[in-house]
């Protein structure tokens, strides 16, 4: 039995930082009433594809060990050098992982070309996808940096229990993506950041308009699981590694950023089922009020495309009359509350 949140009682807020609508994740999931939802069968048949950009080695024991809690797996990973390959498949060996393939990528485009580029075919293959990388934040990894890693991780690869009921979730031809509730420390940039005229070029692509008032979310670190066919049209998009920016790349602005805010949007924008894991006030230091995991259901398409218009006029007149930092989004209430 998982316990699942509703995504009615969903907290919304006006970001002033990036001026757009998105959960009020600063506050974490409120203690409304949560379901008790039995997922199915808890089969592990299907096979689960986890693909991972290993960049950085230091931490790769870390990532290989969090992925045992996936049964049925897949392991696509890349590298950046054939040194760096040679002492994976060292380590993939002293585990006795048996479904995997290791290649060396390009280092451009990050952990998301690789994805859609290199282990395209390979991630076409598999129901179920589940992404993630060596996360380190170059600039703060000893202070907010690794609490954001472990976050990523915990929200990601729980219990073998839970990850069991998740790919059984995951079966729902209806279901999206679930992501990772955002850490304390970068809850209040989960906006559109200085990328939203590249999202709206990359989602008119794909044959949905947007506006700024279109609900937001997304993985934000990109850890994420997912129906790979929720993940479809991205898969579609032609793209070529020399669409993503050379390193060094800046911390927001680029094709990726982008892309990663798309990863939300394109399950959201099909009206899948979507969902953020909440593992607790210590996974995501944030003291909320529902100090215990749980799934929150979050918002289709939808169910609020009536009421996007009424949130932001509110939301940005309530900015502008506003004295108080730019950085703390405004909550408009919960979505029970407005439908």
């Amino acid at each position: 039995m998982m316990t699942i949140l509703p995504h009615e009682q969903l907290t919304i807020a006006f970001d002033q930082l990036g001026g757009c609508l998105r959960p009020l994740w600063e506050a974490g999931p409120p203690p409304a009433d949560a379901v008790q939802a039995d997922s199915g069968a808890r089969t592990t048949s299907t096979t689960t594809a986890i693909h991972a950009h290993l960049h950085y080695l230091d931490l790769v024991p870390e990532l290989l060990d969090a992925c045992r809690a996936i049964e049925n797996r897949r392991l696509l990973l890349n590298t950046d050098s054939p040194f760096k390959a040679d002492v994976i498949q060292q380590l993939l060996s002293e585990r006795g992982e048996q479904n995997v393939l290791v290649r060396v990528c390009t280092n451009r485009g990050r952990d998301l070309a690789p994805m859609l580029l290199d282990w395209r075919e390979e991630i076409l293959e598999c129901e179920l996808l589940v992404h993630c990388h060596t996360k380190k934040t170059p600039h703060a990894n000893t202070g907010f940096g690794r609490g954001w890693r472990r976050s990523l991780l915990s929200a990601t690869f729980p219990d073998q229990q839970t990850c069991r009921a998740w790919q059984a979730l995951l079966q729902n031809p209806e279901s999206g993506v679930i992501l990772p509730w955002p850490h304390r420390f970068v809850a209040h940039n989960i906006n559109w950041g200085r990328n939203f005229v590249q999202t709206r070029q990359l989602m008119a692509a794909m044959g949905w308009p947007i506006e700024r008032q279109t609900f937001l979310y997304f993985p934000a670190g990109s850890f994420f699981w997912a129906r790979v066919d929720a993940l479809w049209p991205l898969f579609s998009l032609g793209l070529r590694r020399q669409d993503f920016a050379p390193e060094p790349m800046a911390a927001d602005g680029h094709f990726a950023h982008a892309l990663e805010r798309c990863l939300g949007l394109v399950p959201m924008l099909q009206n899948r089922r979507n969902y953020a894991s909440w593992m607790g006030d210590a996974a995501h230091a944030i003291a909320a009020r529902r100090p215990e995991p749980c799934l929150v259901a979050l918002p289709r398409h939808n169910d609020v495309a009536n009421l996007v218009g009424n949130w932001f006029d509110e939301g940005l007149q309530r900015a502008l009359e506003s004295g108080g930092p730019r950085d703390q989004a405004l909550a408009l209430g919960a979505l029970l509350a407005t439908a």
